[in-house]
């Protein structure tokens, strides 16, 4: 993984082009996060844009894979 994290809740889905890759469940709402870059706000999250946005599309296979979400 190439840029900073902060969440502890998070599970890394590896690598995908230019972003790393993660699954997050807080207070029982799951999503995926594609973070581009070290600052805070450089992240893309949500199941509902995962049809939409291949990397997000490929975070949520991940995750399903992984046992984190059906699918």
């Amino acid at each position: 993984m190439r840029y900073k994290h902060d969440c502890d809740k998070c599970k890394p889905l590896g690598e995908f082009g230019s972003h790393d890759l993660y699954f997050c469940e807080q207070d029982g709402d799951p999503t995926v996060i594609a973070r581009y870059g070290n600052d805070g706000h450089e992240y893309d999250s949500g199941l509902f844009l995962a049809p939409y946005i291949d990397y997000l599309t490929e975070a949520k296979k991940r995750a399903i894979e992984a046992g984190h979400l059906k699918p």
